[in-house]
């Protein structure tokens, strides 16, 4: 075959590159609707000399804790659902993978965070060293003293705790050879975490262990296959959903940054109590000030999540890719 004859060259296959799954645009919301409520609950109070305002300002308070619990109804669901997805898939849980993804998610984000303002903060009570050892431990929510910048960190812990049992319970009620659960045995299960958790309650003044994981519980093979196919903890291009309507798409943005914001809000905070223009107590020096508040945190949360959380969540997934698709 002469030269002219020869067929031409086929182009090289072009490599697979991994593309990591989109955001699911409503569950941002939710999370977005969340820490805008744990922000609405930890804006600064009115001064006594505008009572109207100050008692609008409690009312719109009033139902802000439920921030933290939309969190934790949240990462209990979605969580759980990964590893019931996980165990259909291989039959079993890795639960020392599971926890090492998670610490990619949580670890370097808080330990900044908690290091950084110990080091710069001016403290109006610095933490002593068993106070700062709670806090690298995770088990402030069993401590009485919240110091201001940190006060909001005991539902980090509470998140870790669980994590931790449910990695537990999870690796050893479907390690290999064993029958999976039933749906009569999963419902007892959640009955009985149900109970425990509202005796607990009743015995302190926070609750100490939380069983919204096992909402997943009851109907694991349906919610598996329907519920779980959502991303959890993995993220599109600058951490952006798709999928979402206009008036959902800033918050759906918020919500895909809403752990850094939430980490770091109060710090934000201490930022607009010092930049607020306007007499204290003042309406409009308070409105300023909260706006600047809810601006900076939105900010700062932003900002923080693009220098180390999805670095430390892109270094995970190359590292530890997940068992169970999410």
């Amino acid at each position: 075959m002469s030269a002219g004859d020869r067929a031409p060259a086929e182009p090289p296959a072009p490599t697979a590159v991994p593309v990591r799954p989109a955001r699911i645009a409503r569950l941002d919301v939710l999370r977005a609707i969340a820490v805008l409520l744990v922000m609405l609950r930890h804006v600064a109070p009115v001064g006594a000399d505008h009572p109207r305002l100050a008692g609008a300002v409690e009312f719109a308070r009033l139902p802000a804790w439920l921030g933290v619990d939309l969190f934790f109804v949240l990462s209990g669901f979605l969580v759980s659902g990964l590893l019931f997805r996980e165990a259909q898939r291989h039959g079993e849980v890795d639960a020392w993978r599971f926890l090492v993804r998670r610490g990619f998610k949580i670890y370097p984000t808080y330990y900044l965070f908690v290091l950084g303002t110990w080091a710069w903060l001016p403290f109006p009570k610095p933490p002593g060293g068993l106070q700062l050892a709670q806090y690298l431990a995770f088990v402030q929510n069993y401590a009485t003293w919240q110091p201001s910048p940190w006060v909001h960190l005991w539902s980090v812990a509470v998140e870790e705790h669980f994590y931790l049992l449910l990695a537990a319970a999870f690796a050893w009620r479907f390690r290999p050879g064993r029958a999976r659960p039933t749906l009569r045995e999963a419902g007892w299960t959640w009955a009985a975490l149900a109970a425990l958790t509202l005796v607990l309650r009743l015995m302190a003044a926070e609750p100490l262990v939380r069983a919204s994981g096992a909402l997943a519980v009851a109907r694991p093979a349906q919610f598996s296959q329907t519920h779980f196919r959502l991303e959890v903890a993995t993220l599109g291009p600058h951490g952006a959903s798709t999928g979402a309507r206009a008036w959902e798409r800033p918050l759906a943005a918020i919500g895909a940054q809403s752990y850094s914001i939430y980490v770091w809000h109060l710090v934000a905070r201490s930022g607009a109590d010092a930049l607020a223009p306007g007499a204290p107590g003042g309406a409009a020096g308070w409105l300023v000030e909260a706006l600047l508040y809810m601006v900076l945190s939105i900010g700062l949360g932003v900002a923080m999540a693009r220098l180390v959380e999805l670095p430390a969540l892109a270094l995970r997934d190359r590292w530890f890719p997940s068992r169970s698709g999410g």
